[in-house]
């Protein structure tokens, strides 16, 4: 599968909320060169509706004109309707698509399907999701956004940068935060921009049910590589210890974010012990990377992430000590 089909379906299933799936397209072979030369097909499902995605490989060698004959000689050879897609789109070349009903699709941009009664552009109307639980991304700009107070309205594509996701991700950040009406978005021009409208500890309080375990899975290791310590903080109970006067038990904690683990850990795998008595420590990998959400000086993982941790794996002793401190970080 193609890094534009993957795009693709990324895309439409985050804007109609519906299901996309690819197969080949048995009709394929049937065609001529003279349509085969100019695109790649598939056979494309979204939810129960069958269309033939057609990938352009040039613009420039096809005008809307030649592309509405072209999907005219599909249709009939498949019975589907066709859908074109783009990697990218002029802006006089979109206005002739419309102009011409030709459906469309541009991950990351638009979509056209007036076929398919759908004529989504994701800067005037979106499919909505239900959403049980706040995704990794969202969370850490949920976070975030508490732990520095932040209240907007954030630019979707700077606040990109600054957490290192890319545009999509924090496009389906932002949706996930409308939807619980945790932020208002809106539209600026071509950007979104993201308002937080409650206070700290409304937010908090409203957002921790949805919120998940960061911590994707942990093991005790016999021995790490140093590679690793520029990028784990202290976690687990010495964690709180740094703020408390809770004991914490003996053996230390790190967080790393699951990312860099897998890359670090391609050249220099940790040496996974089966016993608390061999190991040297424990280590958590987490869903998002703990340092997104501290000061550069910061030696542990930041205490909301750590309380939803203590939460949910039900360390209640751990738990209870981090609630006082939780309070005066969210007056």
């Amino acid at each position: 599968m193609t890094p534009v089909i993957e795009k693709m379906i990324a895309y439409t299933e985050s804007v109609t909320s519906l299901k996309v799936q690819i197969h080949h397209l048995k009709e394929k072979d049937s065609f001529d060169e003279s349509l085969k030369s100019v695109y790649n097909f598939y056979d494309t499902s979204i939810d129960k509706t069958r269309v033939v995605t057609a990938a352009l490989k040039s613009p420039a060698e096809r005008y809307p004109k030649m592309i509405l004959r072209d999907f005219a000689r599909i249709t009939e050879s498949t019975g589907a309707p066709a859908v074109l897609l783009l990697e990218n789109i002029r802006s006089d070349y979109r206005y002739r698509l419309i102009e011409l009903k030709i459906p469309f699709i541009v991950p990351g941009n638009q979509m056209y399907l007036p076929d398919l009664l759908i004529d989504l552009r994701e800067h005037f109307t979106r499919a909505r999701k239900v959403v049980k639980n706040l995704s990794p991304a969202a969370q850490t700009v949920l976070l975030y956004l508490i732990i520095k107070n932040e209240k907007g309205p954030l630019n979707g594509g700077a606040l990109a940068g600054l957490m290192g996701f890319s545009r999509m991700t924090i496009s389906r950040v932002f949706d996930e935060l409308e939807n619980l009406k945790l932020a208002v978005v809106k539209n600026s021009g071509k950007e979104r921009l993201l308002t937080v409208t409650l206070g700290k500890k409304e937010l908090w309080e409203k957002s921790l049910p949805f919120m998940t375990d960061p911590v994707k899975k942990s093991f005790f290791v016999g021995k790490l590589h140093d590679s690793f310590k520029s990028k784990m903080l202290i976690s687990g109970q010495r964690a709180v210890e740094r703020h408390t006067i809770f004991v914490p038990n003996k053996l230390p904690v790190y967080a790393i974010g699951y990312e860099h683990y897998k890359l670090l850990s391609k050249n220099h795998p940790p040496v996974k012990v089966h016993y608390e008595d061999e190991a040297v420590a424990r280590l958590e990998v987490w869903k998002y990377q703990p340092s997104i959400l501290t000061n550069g000086d910061s030696k542990t993982v930041d205490l909301l992430s750590l309380y939803v941790h203590f939460r949910l794996s039900k360390e209640k002793k751990s738990e209870l000590a981090l609630e006082v401190l939780i309070r005066s970080i969210l007056r």
